[in-house]
């Protein structure tokens, strides 16, 4: 029942990262695949967590420019972090859960910037300004987002 319901939060992710944000001039910095794996991370042991985030990623990377993998890699990078993280820890604090997405979408950003150097592709440029924006509009949507699947997923395990 967990994979079907991985799976169907992969295709939602998907369809609304494609249809919705990826034509708006705001939301197009907002990335649902990350915020996904980060919400996975912190709810799961690392394993599992390094599975969605390759798949995620492979799935962001189908639908993107660039070397297939990129995505996949900077993904799990991330979701192992914050999974081995959330396994010492118990994270449960709405700030500490933003600043952990901002770190995060940091890293994501520093690796693919990184990987496209590495392999000479043309690099994404990253102004202060726009790394800020990206941070700022995961740590608002991972705010929001994560209270409300937080709630759903209490409903259903005490329903």
């Amino acid at each position: 029942m967990k994979i079907v319901n991985i799976l169907i939060a992969l295709l939602a992710v998907l369809l609304i990262q494609t249809i919705i944000f990826s034509h708006s001039r705001w939301f197009q910095y907002v990335d649902l695949f990350l915020l996904l794996n980060i919400y996975y991370a912190l709810n799961s042991p690392p394993l599992p967590s390094i599975a969605v985030a390759i798949t995620s990623g492979l799935l962001q990377d189908s639908f993107s420019e660039g070397i297939v993998g990129m995505n996949a890699f900077s993904k799990t990078i991330v979701a192992y972090f914050l999974s081995t993280l959330s396994q010492r820890l118990m994270i449960k604090h709405p700030l500490i859960i933003t600043l952990l997405v901002g770190v995060s979408t940091l890293i994501d950003s520093v690796v693919c910037s990184g990987l496209h150097r590495l392999f000479g592709l043309q690099e994404i440029p990253i102004s202060h300004r726009l790394l800020l924006l990206t941070c700022s509009f995961n740590m608002i949507f991972a705010l929001v987002g994560f209270h409300i699947a937080d709630r759903m997923r209490v409903r259903k395990e005490y329903a």
